[in-house]
């Protein structure tokens, strides 16, 4: 400790210099005290006045704390479903629980140990007996990557892996492992041998189709150890067979693929099962049913694309919107619309408009008015000013005239619909969307989905978002080439369907009829097991105000009939509800609120399907395990070689106190014994003053 002060150190030579003095005026020349009382007195008067002096400078005491730090060993726990699907269920459980106590027992002396779990993802174990082994994914690369992110270099000695090494989410677990700082011990539990299965694999339809029709179903189905075995594969529509085919397995790992026409008999959200027959001595029967949900609609969302003549955006939408049944395009050349063609249309898209030679101002008002909702894809043609005059909720100031480049990014905040949780972590790979160049400004209450990332800066400026004037939605896309959206999705993630749910999900926002009335909520439509229910609400008044005053409640009803009440939270505008993780189902939802004497109510359904991924494979990887370690410099055991592991852990990352300084500045006042000391002092010779009748 050490004194610290503002002002210079000669400064404080004024504090006893000023005590003195006190002090010599005092009681030199008094001749009320013998000289030896008078000296006593004097030293009082000299310390009092001297420390309260150095009170006014208000010096600081300088704190150094040298900490003494054990490296952090993390315990990383595999919870899930696969770790208990086996025949050693009881002993991966106990033997979890083991580690966990022989990690703290045997090196807590030498490390701070920590204990954490993962399933697809990872969080801090508070409790070893917590673990239950319901995860339905296995994300071993993400929680890796969040223990690597979590500890300071230096802090962390190594990580004990409990694991079957089952992965099938996430980031690679080796690409990981390739640069982590510290070894990965693994522990490996389950099952590595082929046993005799029947899995299914993966389930491909179309989530939409209409009431009465067939659509396609492809059923991918994998026979493990099953030479010369026959079996059957039915699909149920409540509990009745709709189809059903007998199959024989040829080999012993071989792979069949199912493609039956199903029917849809009514509108609505429809329930189908696919049951495949077990075998004897089949051990996980898990895998051989599997639900999926249908939602059969009465007739196609009807959509009306306009712009100035062919455009390759146009064609990415005609191609989505025909891959599926559910939306029913036209596209029109501008100038060849007129009033008839509206007729039924539940959206109206205008791509790359307005431009110099076309102005949409007169047909946008007449879409209003008729309440038709409108979808604006801007582009480098557009007429900034032009679309500013439309009062799209949405302007763009100081034009150069120029068309720029803008990246996404993605709003964690949108609260409208959900996004596919895969595709908002490749928002990165998307090319830029290019559009008029300038500052983009957006009326209150907007919803952003994506901000615009310009020459690698994130900015306020929305790209997709929705606005709503005179109550009713529209959407806008502030720049062109959703082609190239769509091209480079399906690069990278081999597939159409996280791009054609993203642009379904904005279409049917507002061709939906979501955004009518003074009472909305908006609901997920489909979620998997393991994902959380978000819900957001909006109430307005007559003049189409937002308001948040009255509660808004939630019922939810799960397809056993039972009922779970909830309450929505304020919001700046609005209301969220996060209603967390449910069960595999249908769910019914009924919100209802009173505002200003009346009863306001929305009503939905939902699914959650069920995530197999955990059930499909039971084989355990002890290759990847092994190569986790390889890589690390770590070291592989099994279950019944865990007792070694201490021994090794201390041979290969020995423990190193990491050693670090605290500095901390204390106000003199806030040391109270000083202020006792001046106290004493004052009140000492003030007792002796008054004793002797000199005050």
């Amino acid at each position: 400790m050490s004194l610290f002060t503002h002002y210079p150190w000669w400064y404080l030579l004024a504090c006893p210099l000023a005590g003195l003095l006190y002090a010599w005026l005092l009681y030199v020349r008094t001749a009320d005290f013998p000289l030896s009382w008078k000296r006593g007195l004097f030293f009082l008067r000299f310390l009092t006045v001297t420390l309260i002096f150095l009170l006014v400078f208000d010096p600081l005491l300088h704190y150094i704390k040298t900490i003494q730090q054990h490296p952090y060993l993390v315990v990383l726990s595999d919870n899930s479903a696969s770790m208990v699907s086996g025949a050693d269920s009881s002993q991966v459980r106990q033997g979890v629980i083991k580690i966990n106590n022989l990690m703290g027992n045997s090196l807590g002396k030498d490390y701070t140990v920590v204990h954490w779990q993962f399933d697809s993802d990872a969080s801090l174990l508070k409790d070893i007996d917590m673990a239950d082994f319901k995860g339905t994914q296995t994300a071993i690369g993400d929680a890796l990557s969040k223990i690597g992110q979590r500890y300071l270099p230096g802090e962390l000695a190594g990580v004990v892996l409990i694991s079957d090494g089952i992965n099938n989410y996430g980031k690679d677990p080796l690409g990981v492992a390739r640069s982590f700082p510290v070894p990965i011990f693994t522990i490996a539990t389950g099952d590595t041998s082929s046993q005799l299965d029947l899995a299914l694999r993966q389930i491909f339809y179309n989530r939409q189709t209409f009431a009465g029709n067939n659509f396609p179903l492809e059923i991918n189905l994998k026979a493990t150890g099953a030479s010369g075995k026959k079996s059957q594969i039915d699909v149920l529509f409540e509990d009745r067979v709709v189809w059903s085919q007998d199959f024989t397995v040829g080999n012993s790992n071989q792979s069949f693929t199912f493609t039956p026409l199903i029917n849809a008999p009514r509108e609505g959200l429809l329930k189908y099962t696919i049951r495949v027959k077990g075998l004897p001595g089949e051990i996980n029967v898990k895998n051989n049913i599997s639900n999926f949900y249908v939602d059969a609609q009465k007739k196609p969302t009807q959509i009306l694309i306009l712009s100035e003549g062919p455009h390759p955006d146009v064609g990415a939408l005609r191609d989505i919107f025909e891959e599926g049944n559910m939306f029913n395009a036209r596209w029109l050349p501008i100038g060849e619309w007129n009033a008839a063609t509206n007729a039924d249309i539940d959206l109206v898209i205008f791509c790359n408009l307005p431009t110099a030679k076309s102005d949409i101002g007169t047909l946008v008002e007449s879409f209003r008015k008729q309440q038709r909702p409108m979808l604006f894809i801007l582009g480098s043609n557009t007429d900034a000013s032009r679309f500013n005059k439309l009062n799209t909720g949405i302007s763009i100031k100081s034009l150069t005239g120029k068309a720029s480049s803008f990246y996404p990014v993605f709003n964690s905040g949108f609260g409208l619909f959900k996004i596919n949780n895969l595709f908002q972590e490749k928002v990165g790979i998307l090319p830029p969307l290019t559009g008029p160049e300038g500052v983009y400004e957006a009326q209150p209450g907007t919803e952003v989905l994506f901000y615009q990332k310009i020459s690698g800066v994130e900015t306020p400026y929305p790209l997709v978002a929705y606005t709503r004037i005179a109550g009713q939605s529209q959407g806008i896309i502030c720049g062109e080439g959703i082609w190239w959206w769509r091209n480079i999705s399906y690069k990278e993630l081999g597939t159409h369907q996280e791009f054609r749910e993203l642009l379904t999900s904005i279409i049917l926002y507002l061709a939906g009829g979501a955004d009518k009335g003074n009472f909305r909520v908006r609901a997920p439509q489909r979620l998997k097991q393991g994902e959380h229910a978000y819900f957001v609400a909006e109430l307005f008044n007559p003049s189409y105000e937002s308001v948040n005053e009255p509660d808004v409640s939630l019922r939810l009803t799960d397809s056993r009939g039972n009922e779970f009440p909830f309450l929505f939270s304020r919001r700046e505008t609005g209301y969220g509800l996060d209603a967390g993780v449910l069960d595999p189902g249908v769910w019914k939802w009924v919100a209802s609120t009173q505002y200003a004497g009346r009863n306001y109510s929305d009503e939905g359904m939902f699914v959650v399907e069920e995530n197999l991924a955990e059930v499909n494979n039971l084989q355990a990887d002890h290759l990847l395990l092994k190569s986790l370690s390889d890589v690390t410099g770590g070291t592989m055991v099994y279950l019944t070689e865990i007792d070694n592991l201490p021994k090794l852990i201390k041979q290969i990352a020995p423990p190193a106190v990491h050693v670090t300084e605290e500095e901390s500045f204390n106000s003199i006042f806030d040391l109270w014994p000083l202020m006792l000391v001046i106290f004493l002092l004052a009140a000492t010779e003030w007792g002796i003053r008054k004793y002797n009748g000199i005050l």
